[in-house]
């Protein structure tokens, strides 16, 4: 069956990054369903460059109780170019119910170059918190869920900062030393309570590292969440030296 092709009714075009979020901000409360790059349609600049499609569809709960089997044929399409920031957002169909419910506080792009500085300087989740609180004057009511910032401050760091350049390395130390009961006194190694089917240990979560030094690094590793889940183990892994590395 073909597809049915959308009709975008233009809202804006050229708007920068600002009034771009202040226009999306007065719509009511979606979700984006798709995003990609593409070659640029909205600038004359002549360097080859791409655009950032984001496609968007209706998630509020309106909608959803007037109709809660179907979805709503609202759409919403915004296009921002890479090199130059402008910013193209259309619609098509109309929403189900005309009610607009209050919505979710999402962190406004202001707030968001706040927390990458913040995060630049490593600084905790509850630190960025409490200081986009204070550095923009709103309320707790009226600000995002903790659980909100953690994820957009641990996306990125670990996208744009190198927060897990290490996993992968710190994995494979820990297989490399895995315990097989013939080890000498002298000779480190890791122990866990399981191992895989190749005889590794199995690590369902990697908590952070804790102390690094030039001959070894001190790993705590949480084995498990079950009722017979062991207490959190620090294994120590005779490596080089390892400058940082973030929480897992």
């Amino acid at each position: 069956m073909p597809r049915t092709k959308m009709t975008l009714v233009l809202l804006a075009r050229d708007l920068s990054l600002y009034d771009s979020d202040m226009l999306l901000e007065s719509l009511k409360d979606y979700v984006v369903s798709k995003s990609g790059l593409s070659p640029c349609s909205l600038c004359t600049e002549p360097t080859p460059h791409n655009m950032r499609t984001r496609l968007l569809t209706c998630k509020c709960k309106a909608c959803k109780t007037v109709a809660p089997y179907a979805h709503c044929p609202w759409k919403g399409k915004a296009q921002t170019c890479i090199l130059s920031n402008v910013v193209r957002i259309s619609e098509a169909s109309q929403h189900v119910s005309p009610l607009r419910p209050p919505r979710e506080a999402r962190l406004t792009e202001e707030m968001k170059a706040f927390a990458r500085d913040m995060c630049t300087y490593n600084h905790k989740h509850m630190s960025i918190y409490n200081g986009i609180i204070r550095r923009f004057q709103v309320s707790e009511a009226a600000m995002s869920k903790l659980a909100t910032v953690q994820r957009f401050v641990q996306h990125y760091r670990h996208a744009h900062l190198g927060g897990s350049d290490f996993l992968d390395d710190v994995a494979a130390k820990v297989w490399e030393h895995a315990y097989q009961g013939d080890e000498e006194s002298s000779k480190p190694f890791t122990f866990t309570w399981r191992s895989d089917a190749n005889g590794n240990p199995i690590m369902t979560k990697a908590k952070l590292i804790r102390e690094v030094t030039p001959m070894k690094i001190s790993i705590d590793f949480l084995t498990g969440t079950g009722p017979q889940a062991a207490a959190t183990l620090t294994l120590h892994v005779v490596s080089d030296q390892i400058e940082r590395v973030y929480d897992a």
